[in-house]
């Protein structure tokens, strides 16, 4: 094979010729494909025993499960014909696929619940392919046990990080959902209303904001007739979590073209992933709009690696350039670092392998011009940041805000796989010159690149890390393909003719199985306990009678065989924010486009409904999904101002104001129609504005 192929020497992308090699590629890919697809149905299956008692739309868990299959599975249905019978073009377009069946949930907001069908049914041909395709390929008990073993670790870390889950709805109407849940809620929630993206908090301005997960979630509510809270809790664990796992296996199938054995993508994907989680603060899996941008980078890198290798044809190159362009705005709307890194990553592939030639001037205005587009729609200015001082620069600013060691850890992979190609390439020289090496040069790059705004301090925020943790990602996608069966076996050789291979075996074993007992203990009981106390205080006690909450739910289980009763679901019609979205939606005209809601500050018990200070600004609109007017928290709180709101200007906190001055700031904001809300459990007491010319 030419040695300067990236991929062939480098990650022993074979050729394998036509159909045969095709369709041991789908029986590979069917096995991955099922492994996902149960561990998204044991994850499903562990939600619907968590919520026992509790009131759930009945179509949500299944979907999910459905959508995973579908996204997974459903490629298999395209046949190994003609031009996608080259293993070559399979490997590329089965991944792209797999993102497009995912992406297309978007569709619900037009289909309405007749997209469970398409769902549905792509999702059992797809199963019932992918069954027949695997037949034979791995006992199907020994993949249904790993299937279960990852859905547990997985529901329980999710769970454990205290962000969507299967509490969320409940939480909501408690006033006990984090903010970042209730923000992205009251996002999809207009979406599905109003058909744009705002945030809502004083009338419908537009929101710029990578926005693409929001509208995703909001077709998965309309689907099955969900409130966002609630398909954000089911979603997370069901959906986005067994998928990002799933992709970085897939991910390494594809880029390697499946030549090598099945087991050593699954083994060697989970084991990167285990121990990124190990060492890295995992947000991968509960900032939703992150997870789903990496779910479809890890879909779209066998497109890079494509691009990075010599032995392709000019049609599969010409496409595989014309989906990484389109990919760039895609990827920004659903994570703004991501669609960044990608564009870089695809440039320098670009670059390094075509010089200054018309084919890189082409690709390169593609990019410019995709990645302005996204610009425009999707990037939040620097304002939407709160600035930690007003130096433009803060050198070794993640560093100092976060000076663990697991800082770092983003950078970890990606400097084994450069290590690993410098010693196979020889030289630092070697490495170069050769142009072998597309793919690692990326990811390299894709490193430096990420480090910078949280080394520089730009922006002055936790998000810097959503840059710095991208390259781990390039990395745990292409790895698998990168080490092969020798180089694993040259390690095992000559590490096993040290003495100190044994003791070093011993104290491996003992850190991961520490690891792993620290992963998947239960930390999230508080969180139900909480949750249950607080429906208690609704019911002055009436709830638990005195009793722990542990022993009010073995009661229930005793007498209703569930883990919450009629009286916690009684408590939860009662609640706070149960009469808050019954006093507005009841509300006669609360449908109409030109309504909104304003809550004047003698509402207290609104204002402290939910206790941390931040998280006031969506509470009405992710609860109702009608719009506010003057929606911020009163100036008296001295709460801060909430991210992303600079559309809004300064002056958007609920104020004592006259009818007439609020008429006219409605009037501004587009609004004809305003509820001022002075007591939900008092209707008499509010009040409907009419403000229309």
């Amino acid at each position: 094979m030419d040695a300067t192929t990236s991929g062939g020497e480098a990650f022993e992308m074979q050729t394998a010729g036509g159909s045969a090699g095709a369709r041991d590629f789908d029986r590979k890919w069917a096995v991955v494909a099922l492994f996902g697809t149960g561990v998204s149905l044991f994850v499903a299956l562990g939600c619907g025993l968590g919520r026992l008692g509790l009131s759930s739309p009945p179509l949500l868990l299944p979907l999910c499960v459905l959508i995973v299959a579908a996204s997974l599975c459903g490629p298999l249905l395209v046949p190994a014909r003609g031009w996608l019978a080259d293993v070559r073009r399979r490997a590329i377009a089965l991944p792209i696929i797999a993102a497009a069946m995912l992406l297309l949930v978007d569709a619900g907001l037009v289909l309405g619940k007749s997209g469970i069908a398409l769902f549905g049914v792509v999702a059992l041909l797809g199963l019932g392919r992918a069954l027949g395709v695997a037949r034979g390929s791995l006992r199907f008990v020994a993949l249904g046990m790993l299937s279960f073993a990852v859905a547990t670790y997985l529901f329980i870390v999710v769970h454990n990080l205290g962000y969507a889950g299967i509490l969320s709805p409940e939480q909501s109407l408690l006033g006990l959902l984090n903010h970042d849940t209730r923000f992205h809620a009251a996002i999809a929630f207009i979406i599905e209303n109003f058909g744009r993206p705002s945030i809502a908090v004083d009338g419908l301005l537009p929101l710029k904001y990578h926005f693409g997960s929001h509208y995703w979630f909001a077709g998965l509510s309309v689907m099955a007739g969900a409130e966002p809270a609630a398909s954000y809790g089911a979603a997370v664990p069901v959906v986005a979590a067994p998928l990002l796992v799933t992709a970085a296996i897939l991910c390494g199938l594809a880029a390697d073209r499946g030549v090598k054995p099945v087991t050593h993508y699954l083994a060697f994907g989970l084991a990167l992933v285990l121990l990124a989680d190990s060492l890295d603060i995992k947000s991968y899996y509960i900032s939703e709009s992150y997870t789903f941008a990496l779910i479809v980078l890890l879909l779209l890198l066998p497109v890079l690696a494509n691009l990075a290798r010599t032995d392709g044809d000019s049609v599969s190159d010409s496409a595989s350039a014309a989906a990484a362009i389109i990919a760039i705005p895609l990827l920004c709307s659903l994570k703004v670092s991501v669609g960044i890194l990608w564009t870089v990553s695809l440039g320098w592939v670009t670059l390094r392998r075509h010089g200054f030639a018309p084919r890189t001037i082409v690709i390169g205005l593609g990019c410019l011009a995709a990645i302005l587009f996204a610009f425009t729609l999707f990037a939040p200015g620097p304002n939407d940041y709160q600035r930690a001082s007003s130096a433009l620069v803060v050198p070794f600013y993640y560093l100092r805000v976060d000076p663990e060691l697991g800082s770092l850890a983003s950078l970890l992979f990606p400097a084994c796989l450069l290590l690993l190609r410098l010693h196979k390439s020889g030289s630092t020289a070697a490495f170069i010159r050769g142009r072998s090496e597309l793919m690692t040069e990326a990811i390299l790059i894709v490193a430096i690149v990420g480090a910078m705004p949280a080394m520089l301090g730009i922006p002055q925020d936790s998000s810097v890390w959503y840059f710095l943790n991208v390259c781990q990602w390039y990395a745990i996608g292409i790895l698998p393909a990168a080490v092969t069966q020798d180089d694993i076996r040259s390690l095992l050789a000559g590490a096993r003719r040290s003495p100190l291979f044994q003791p070093a075996m011993a104290v491996l074993a003992f850190v991961v199985a520490a690891q792993l007992v620290r992963a998947v203990t239960p930390t999230f009981f508080p969180a139900i306990g909480e949750m249950v106390r607080s429906a208690d205080g609704e019911t002055g006690g009436a709830l638990l009678h005195g009793r722990s909450v542990s022993r009010y739910m073995l009661d229930t289980l005793k007498t209703e065989r569930r883990l919450y009763g009629a009286d916690f679901r009684d408590a939860l019609a009662k609640s706070y924010g149960a009469r808050l979205i019954d006093a507005v939606r009841s509300t006669p005209g609360s449908e109409r486009p030109d309504f909104a809601v304003f809550v004047p500050p003698s509402n207290t018990k609104f204002w402290e409904f939910q206790t941390t200070c931040r998280d006031r600004h969506n509470v009405q609109v992710a609860l109702t999904g009608r719009i506010s007017l003057l929606g911020g928290p009163p100036a008296s709180y001295h709460c801060a101002r909430d991210a992303y709101t600079t559309p809004y200007g300064s002056d958007f906190d609920a104020t004592d104001i006259s009818d007439q001055e609020l008429c006219a700031h409605a009037r501004e904001r587009g609004i004809g129609h305003v509820l001022i809300l002075n007591d939900v459990a008092n209707g008499i007491k509010n009040r409907m504005l009419a403000c229309t010319d």
